[in-house]
Formats: structure tokens, C-alpha cells, sequence
């Protein structure tokens, strides 16, 4: 008799201790979804934009390098000719337009909100 009720408050302690911590599941799950703090936030996103500008100069520098490397791959008659024709490309760049620019843009501008409806 003895016997059996030691087994039975041993499986109300285990019961009760399985309550126990299935009650505290929760808490500690719902402790692990705190967002970082903004100061962290901010340290990260700055060291992300640092390597983004670092990666970016570093792109710049081997097209830089690649396109001096090219040119000096190409015979002395080939570079004045893409000397002269990069000096004429930007002469003419110069004096472009935008497009759209000015009374251009007004008109279309106008087309465009008749078209639509507005």
C-alpha cells in the first residue's frame, strides 16, 4: 500500500513539474524575439555602408586599371585614333541637350496628363 502511494506522488511531482515547465516555454522563447538595439543597428549599417564604399572604390580602381592596361596593349596607331576619336566623342558631348529639357518637357508633360486623364 505504502508502494503505491509513493508511486502516485511521484507521478503528481513528475506532472507537475512537466506543468511547470511548459509553462515556461513561452517566456523564454518569446525573450529570444528582441529586437537589436539601435545603436547596434547603426554600428552594422555603417560597417555595411564602409565595405559597400570600400568594394565599389576597389571596382573603380581595376577598370581603371584595365583600361590603361588595354591601351597599352594597342600600337601607337591605334591609340591616336582612340585618342582623336575620345577627344571628339567629348567635344560633342559638351553641348548636348538634356532631353525633355524646357519647353520640350512642358509639352509633353501636358500631352501626358491629357492622355492619362488627369
Amino acid at each position: 500500500m505504502k508502494i503505491i502511494q509513493q508511486i502516485y506522488q511521484l507521478s503528481r511531482l513528475i506532472n507537475l513539474f512537466f506543468f511547470l515547465i511548459l509553462i515556461g516555454l513561452p517566456f523564454t522563447s518569446k525573450s529570444q524575439n528582441k529586437p537589436p538595439k539601435q545603436e547596434s543597428l547603426r554600428k552594422r549599417m555603417k560597417s555595411l555602408e564602409a565595405k559597400k564604399e570600400e568594394q565599389e572604390k576597389e571596382e573603380q580602381d581595376v577598370s581603371i586599371y584595365l583600361k590603361e592596361k588595354h591601351q597599352e596593349n594597342q600600337s601607337k596607331g591605334v591609340q591616336k585614333r582612340m585618342k582623336a576619336s575620345r577627344k571628339k566623342a567629348e567635344r560633342l558631348n559638351r553641348n548636348r541637350k538634356k532631353p525633355l529639357s524646357g519647353k520640350k518637357a512642358y509639352k509633353f508633360k501636358t500631352k501626358l496628363k491629357k492622355w492619362i486623364g488627369r
